[in-house]
């Protein structure tokens, strides 16, 4: 691996960990809040919604610009679960919410436990 790779996929590595923690976050308030906010959702909670929905393809984002080579040292990480639901997040007019907490609570810490990022 030549030095500017090195570099770059630091710097990636640091931008997930550092998206995982804003998830870490949102997750603090709970899932209720979250999944079904009180009638009618207020702003704030639209905006954690939409801030976790970006969390989610911007973790992937980054994942998807690490090196091939990184990525197959960890076969285990559920790469490819990972790019689906981001792509669906980009796409889909209405969002499961239901999907993006076990994302923020679940997927997204665990991947940073498997990449050892914490």
């Amino acid at each position: 691996m030549m030095g500017g790779d090195f570099d770059r996929t630091d710097a990636l590595l640091a931008d997930i960990r550092d998206l995982v923690r804003r998830a870490e976050l949102i997750t603090r308030r709970g899932r209720e809040s979250f999944v079904h906010p009180a009638r009618p959702a207020g702003p704030a909670d639209l905006a954690r919604r939409l801030e976790g929905r970006a969390i989610v393809i911007d973790v992937q984002t980054a994942v998807q610009a690490l090196p091939t080579a990184y990525r197959d040292r960890y076969p285990l990480v559920a790469w490819e679960k990972l790019r689906f639901l981001a792509d669906y997040l980009a796409a889909a007019p209405d969002v499961d919410y239901e999907l993006v907490w076990d994302a923020l609570a679940e997927d997204l810490p665990g991947l940073v436990r498997q990449l050892g990022i914490r």
